[in-house]
């Protein structure tokens, strides 16, 4: 199923898959975020280390933030059979939370460039991804916590996206 998409979905151009890598403190990608046609996420801390839970080794990919001193803020099931009483938790974390945050970030790039295949969307994220351990590749961050903001302009061919409609301005020029 997951080739099938990955090859066959979104009308041929191909889906891009993401999971988790874990949560087992190991050296070691779990299935099927192993596989080398999904992209596995491992997570990173707010103060940009390696989540010590997070599963790591020579399949992982990219990692994302998720929670360190702060969880990740989110819905929750409704009261509580939850995580927590109400309605939202700022407890969510683990590389489940981190996960999402890749997933989010390919639909914005396919968003922006829906000619793309699941190949070059793939590449792009890898290859925009901020270094985050040793040079390169390496087996704690894969290629690098993921960078919406390059990715799209990657995918674009340089082009942001994100006007201000009343000063014709790109919003990362009011950055």
């Amino acid at each position: 199923a997951i080739t099938n998409v990955v090859n066959n979905g979104r009308n041929g151009k191909g889906a891009i898959v993401t999971f988790a890598s874990g949560n087992s403190y190991a050296n070691c990608v779990e299935y099927p975020a192993n596989l080398s046609n999904v992209i596995g996420v491992g997570a990173v801390t707010n103060r940009g280390l390696r989540s010590d839970y997070s599963n790591y080794g020579n399949t992982l990919d990219l990692v994302a933030p998720s929670n360190g001193a702060a969880g990740v803020r989110t819905i929750d099931r409704m009261g509580s059979e939850g995580y927590s009483n109400g309605n939202y938790t700022g407890n969510f974390g683990g590389t489940s939370a981190a996960c999402p945050v890749v997933s989010g970030v390919v639909a914005l790039v396919v968003s922006a460039a829906p000619e793309l295949t699941s190949a070059q969307i793939t590449n792009i994220l890898l290859n925009t991804a901020v270094d985050m351990g040793n040079a390169g590749r390496d087996n704690e961050y894969g290629y690098g916590r993921v960078n919406a903001y390059d990715a799209i302009l990657a995918a674009t061919g340089g082009e942001s996206f994100g006007y201000c409609a009343s000063q014709g301005e790109s919003v990362a020029d009011e950055w």
